[in-house]
């Protein structure tokens, strides 16, 4: 059953979404979404990741249902404010964290500032980039959306959004997460921001670890693979090259398999 709810933190206020089970018995997985959506991305996913545990989705500030923003977060910000949510969700112990796309930057962050918090860290799809290619990217995803008046100015993004979409995964499903970039349209950038902006370098080398690192057959392929180098022994890689699209989608079990995996190796737990 997935159920939704608010939670004051110094943040703000953070919306959620989490997956009960019918029997907990393994420790909640935080699941960090990719931008500019929300905990909604994880909807159809959560069946498949929660058996036996808890699954909870919050939403980043300004994202979703949370409270807004009006500055220019940074990663590390993101990352407060989920640890943050942390203490207020599972007070009693740490929680698995899974991130994914710019989720990775923001699960890593939270290992870097507060380890004990996380019971164990799976990244997925890392946009791990320096240099040149950051930059490239930053220019051309951190900028507004450019929505006026004329009904036009949304044609790329329907087209994106759910002309491609729709056919993977159903037109209620893509009209429902293009609603939630749309609904924060004026900010829905400012996690791009971040994201390209962050010192991928520094901060992966100096991750605790450990860290499971998982890489789809996606356009962030050889970014993930840059990733598990900069963590060095703190990360290991799991290649899931079979999973070519709709990672948390149609994918959804496949993938769950994968983080299953991933977190035993992380606890040093046997498959049996």
């Amino acid at each position: 059953m997935i159920e939704a709810g608010y939670i004051n933190c110094p943040e703000g206020q953070i919306h959620f979404r989490q997956w009960l089970p019918e029997e907990e018995i393994r420790p909640p997985l935080l699941c960090l979404h990719p931008a500019p959506f929300s905990g909604l991305f994880f909807t159809r996913a959560m069946a498949a990741l929660g058996q036996g545990r808890r699954v909870i989705a919050p939403d980043y500030p300004g994202y979703g249902a949370s409270a807004p923003r009006v500055d220019q977060p940074g990663i590390e910000d993101y990352a407060v404010a989920m640890l943050q949510f942390v203490q207020e969700v599972s007070p009693d112990q740490p929680v698995d964290v899974l991130g994914f796309h710019t989720g990775c930057l923001v699960g890593a962050e939270m290992q870097l500032q507060s380890a004990d918090s996380i019971d164990a860290l799976v990244l997925v799809d890392v946009p791990y980039f320096v240099g040149a290619a950051q930059e490239k990217m930053r220019d051309s995803a951190a900028k507004p959306l450019a929505l006026d008046a004329e009904p036009e100015s949304i044609v790329p993004l329907w087209k994106s959004g759910v002309g491609v979409k729709a056919p993977l995964m159903g037109m209620e499903r893509s009209v429902a997460l293009l609603s939630e970039q749309l609904r924060v349209y004026s900010r829905s950038h400012l996690a791009f921001h971040a994201a390209f902006t962050y010192p991928c370098p520094e901060r992966f080398e100096r991750l605790p670890g450990p860290v499971a690192i998982i890489g789809t057959q996606s356009g962030l392929l050889d970014a993930t693979r840059e990733s598990v180098a900069a963590a060095h022994e703190s990360a290991f890689f799991i290649e899931a090259t079979e999973i070519t699209r709709g990672v948390f989608e149609e994918g959804a079990p496949a993938i769950a398999a994968r983080i299953d995996e991933a977190l035993q190796q992380v606890k040093g737990e046997s498959s049996d």
